[in-house]
C-alpha cells in the first residue's frame, strides 16, 4: 500500500512532466458576477472574448455564474492574472480558481 509521501511524491512528478511536456499550465476559474442582468453578462462575456488566455468559458446554473479554463505558461503567471485582468473583468464579485495537476481524462469528441 502507498504511502501519503510517496503518492504526494508521484503526484508532484506527474505533475512536474505535465507542465513541462505541455509549457503551459491550464487554470480553472470559477466567477460569480455581482448581477446577472444581460447588460451586466454582456459586458462580462464582451470582456473574456478579448482574452487570448481564456480556452473556455461557460455559463453555469449554479452558485458561480462562469466557468473559465486558462492556458498559462507557467504557475507563476496566475499571480499576474488573478491580480488584474480576470479580476477586473466587469461585474466580477467572487473568483476561485484551481490549478490541474495533470489530465486524467481528456475527451475532445462526443460520445457515439
Amino acid at each position: 500500500m502507498a504511502t501519503t509521501s510517496s503518492v504526494a511524491k508521484k503526484a508532484r512528478n506527474v505533475r512536474k512532466q505535465e507542465v513541462d511536456r505541455r509549457g503551459s499550465v491550464d487554470v480553472f476559474v470559477q466567477i460569480t458576477l455581482d448581477r446577472m442582468r444581460r447588460d451586466c453578462t454582456r459586458r462580462f462575456e464582451e470582456a473574456v472574448l478579448r482574452r487570448n488566455d481564456v480556452q473556455e468559458c461557460l455559463l453555469l446554473s449554479s452558485d458561480m455564474n462562469y466557468w473559465l479554463r486558462l492556458r498559462l505558461d507557467c504557475p507563476t503567471d496566475f499571480e499576474t492574472v488573478r491580480a488584474d485582468p480576470v479580476a477586473d473583468l466587469p461585474g466580477v464579485l467572487e473568483m476561485t480558481a484551481s490549478f490541474v495537476i495533470c489530465d486524467v481524462l481528456r475527451r475532445r469528441e462526443a460520445p457515439t
